[in-house]
């Protein structure tokens, strides 16, 4: 698992502004639901990191060629279509993303991870990755803090979406 966290420490007149806005003890009412989506918005950006608009590479380095004329000749041969990879992209670690939104204290948290049991080799941490992988694949949480900074650019949008909907529903 991989978390974004969001600690409310030291925001406490942020929080009591928007608490005025829609009523007191209401913050995690709208809180919560923007978490919701900005763990949507966690995995849509993980998918695009793990899955970018290019082919699978058709040769791994596994110890295989043993001298430079062999791998000279390996990428020769797949730049010219003589040799063609039987590794094909299943998705399967992207349609097994899933995230958890929930509060702690005052932090919001979203957890990450995957529902697929070899989903720490690929995506783990560097101790956690195989070998094949290391390099090749991004670990989650590097992703996550990579992307920190949007990540909490859109949590403060999807934070005042649900306060514009709770408003709303307080003038009906």
């Amino acid at each position: 698992m991989a978390d974004f966290g969001l600690d409310l420490t030291g925001l406490e007149d942020a929080v009591q502004a928007v608490q005025d806005i829609i009523g007191s003890g209401k913050f995690a009412e709208v809180a919560l639901p923007a978490l919701e989506g900005t763990g949507e918005f966690i995995l849509a950006q993980t998918v695009d990191k793990f899955y970018p608009e290019k082919e699978a590479p058709p040769w791994r380095d596994v110890g295989m060629p043993v001298s430079a004329k062999q791998r000279r000749w390996i990428f020769y041969a797949i730049k010219s279509g003589k040799l063609k990879s039987p590794y094909k992209r299943t998705g399967e670690l992207g349609r097994a993303l899933a995230f958890k939104a929930f509060q702690e204290g005052d932090r919001f948290i979203i957890e990450t991870g995957a529902n697929w049991e070899k989903a720490s080799a690929v995506i783990g941490t560097e101790d956690e990755q195989s070998p094949l992988h290391k390099g090749r694949w991004i670990p989650l949480q590097d992703i996550i803090d990579d992307s920190a900074e949007d990540i909490g650019n859109f949590y403060i949008q999807q934070l005042a979406v649900e306060i514009e909907k709770h408003l709303a529903g307080l003038d009906s």
